[in-house]
C-alpha cells in the first residue's frame, strides 16, 4: 500500500504541477494576446484618424482645384501681349525703363523678360504688385534693388510666363 500511495501522490503532484504550469503558460499567452489586441486597437484608431484626415485633405484639394478651374487666370496670347502688359505697368506708374530684354519664346512656350527700371520706392513696389495682379499668370523669378544717387530705387527683375497656353494645357492636361 505504501507504493500505491507514493505513486498516487506523485501522480497527484504531477497533475497539480502540470495544471499549474499549464495555467501559467496559458496566462502568459493570454496576456500576450491581450497586449497584441490593445496594440491592434491603438493602430486601428491611428489608421482611422489618418484615413479621416486624408479624406478631409482630399475634399479640400478637390474644392481648391474646382475653385482654381473657375478662376479667370490665363496666359498671354503671344510675346507682344506679354511685353506690352509689362511695359504698360511701368508707364502707368511713371517709372523710367532702363532696359527690357527677352531671349524669345522657348519651344515649351516659356518667355522670360529682364526688366531694369528706376523710380521712387513706393511706385516701384506698386509696379511689382501690379505685375503680380495681371490677368495673365506671371512669375517673378528674381529681383534686385539698389538706391541710386537721386534717392530713387533702381530695380532689376526677371518676369516669366507661358505664351498662348490655356490653363489646362499648362497644367499638363489636354
Amino acid at each position: 500500500m505504501g507504493t500505491k500511495r507514493i505513486v498516487l501522490g506523485l501522480a497527484l503532484l504531477l497533475t497539480v504541477g502540470g495544471g499549474l504550469g499549464g495555467t501559467t503558460v496559458l496566462r502568459w499567452k493570454l496576456q500576450e494576446n491581450i497586449d497584441r489586441q490593445r496594440e491592434l486597437q491603438r493602430q486601428e484608431v491611428q489608421y482611422r484618424h489618418s484615413s479621416e484626415t486624408n479624406a478631409a485633405l482630399i475634399q479640400l484639394y478637390k474644392k481648391t482645384l474646382a475653385s482654381l478651374e473657375k478662376s479667370q487666370v490665363g496666359f498671354p496670347g503671344d510675346q507682344v501681349a506679354f511685353l506690352s502688359a509689362v511695359e504698360q505697368v511701368l508707364t502707368q506708374e511713371g517709372l523710367e525703363k532702363i532696359s527690357m530684354t527677352t531671349a524669345g519664346v522657348s519651344p515649351e512656350g516659356k518667355i522670360s523678360v529682364a526688366v531694369q527700371f528706376r523710380g521712387p520706392y513706393y511706385k516701384v513696389m506698386r509696379a511689382l504688385a501690379e505685375w503680380r495682379a495681371l490677368s495673365s499668370l506671371v512669375r517673378m523669378s528674381t529681383i534686385n534693388f539698389n538706391m541710386d544717387r537721386k534717392g530713387d530705387v533702381q530695380a532689376n527683375t526677371v518676369l516669366e510666363t507661358l505664351i498662348g497656353l490655356s490653363p489646362r494645357r499648362a497644367g499638363g492636361e489636354s
